[in-house]
């Protein structure tokens, strides 16, 4: 059953996409990334992610309706802990 679903899988792929790739595969990392996988990425609560950005201590940008966090930020955001640790 799963090889089954491996193939309508690749086959879905190759219908939407033109490529047996993956997504991640043709276009690499997300740049922008919704609040769940950018609580994901830094392994901490969706709801301090909202926090984050509404304070402004976490960067974000506004598509539409739709907010996102890039990817750069979260990293930026992880360096700035690290270098405040430094300097107490």
């Amino acid at each position: 059953m799963s090889d089954e679903l491996a193939a309508l899988r690749r086959d879905l792929l190759v219908l939407s996409t033109g490529t047996q790739k993956e997504p991640t595969e043709i276009f690499g990392k997300p740049t922008l990334l919704t609040a769940e996988v950018a609580a994901a990425y830094l392994m901490v609560s969706r709801t301090l992610i909202f926090a984050l950005t509404k304070s402004r201590e976490l960067d974000s940008v506004l598509i539409g309706s739709a907010r996102r966090v890039p990817r750069v930020a979260c990293d930026a955001y992880v360096a700035s802990l690290m270098d405040a640790r430094r300097n107490v």
